[in-house]
């Protein structure tokens, strides 16, 4: 996360030259807002969580893009540096507030419907939209604000209003080519989908995950044919490493079709006779069939 932000901040540096410390100056605003939020809610951050929060610093990057490109519309239309700034913000204002509507419904909507992991991302993400929203409408404004009122903006050099486009193509022109372009892997997946399928996970087909940290080493070939001679063949079976104590050791995690009591405690006693099951980290965990049903539906909705 601080990589890729680290490197949109030297792509806006580059590109936008005074403008683009302007984006450096919302955006490094976004990170201290987003941060003081997180820590006063607070919020507990998982793995998509995160991933909310990754595509959020592209969102608030984006905002900037869309206000300094209709800055520079307005510049080499022949405007002045004062006139196109007034202007360019003002205009490219709608469009962001626009997109981050639509961006703030969607994450709505999965957090009204998805199951934990995937409100974890809509959460994030809302949050940081909302925030992105203020730095683009509040922070990114005053800094222009000051700006104005300086001599710096009569100075192209800096400012890089009159520079023109990087390729002089016309993309829009060429919209066919974009169509079928995108059609193309449409049309692969669908046909790679009406042949061989989904392969559901457990949270779709209902049944048992098993999951453990062991004493002595494990391949996932040894594991597997361990479950088999217990008398479950077909497990889906994949070895992790993980600190327990200090020490890292294998840990395995098995996927089977939904387990007895006693058939739970055959194939723990197996695992634990060949490779010692460590008991503070073993758990167990059941889907039902209804469960699978509500994802489907909660994802058609």
């Amino acid at each position: 996360g601080i990589t890729g932000l680290v490197l949109v901040l030297i792509a806006l540096l580059l590109y936008y030259r005074v403008l683009g410390v302007i984006a450096a100056l919302g955006l490094m605003s976004y990170a201290a807002l987003f941060y003081a939020v997180i820590v006063l809610w607070p919020i507990t951050l998982t793995l998509p969580g995160i991933a909310g929060v990754i595509l959020t610093i592209g969102i608030s990057a984006d905002a900037n893009v869309v206000i300094f490109e209709r800055v520079r519309e307005e510049a080499r239309s022949g405007k002045s540096a004062y006139a196109a700034l007034s202007a360019g913000y003002r205009r490219g204002i709608a469009a962001i507030i626009d997109a981050n509507v639509v961006t703030l419904a969607t994450a709505t909507l999965v957090f009204m419907f998805a199951t934990s992991g995937p409100k974890g991302f809509a959460f994030t993400l809302g949050v940081g939209v909302l925030i992105s929203l203020f730095t683009a409408v509040v922070a990114t404004r005053a800094i222009f604000g000051v700006l104005l009122e300086t001599k710096v903006i009569r100075d192209d050099k800096f400012m890089a209003l009159k520079q023109g486009r990087v390729f002089n193509f016309d993309w829009v022109g060429h919209w066919r080519w974009w169509v079928g372009i995108s059609t193309i892997p449409v049309g692969i997946g669908l046909i790679w989908l009406s042949v061989f399928g989904l392969h559901l996970g457990l949270d779709f087909t209902s049944g048992t995950r098993i999951s453990t940290t062991l004493q002595r080493p494990a391949s996932v070939d040894n594991v597997r044919a361990t479950v088999t001679n217990a008398g479950f063949p077909g497990a889906t079976v994949q070895t992790f490493k993980q600190d327990v104590r200090g020490k890292t050791v294998d840990g395995v995690q098995i996927e089977t079709k939904a387990l007895t009591p006693q058939q739970e405690t055959t194939l723990r006693q197996a695992l634990d006779t060949k490779y010692g099951v460590d008991n503070s980290t073993f758990t167990l965990y059941e889907v039902g069939p209804t469960f699978g049903q509500q994802v489907i539906k909660n994802a058609i909705y």
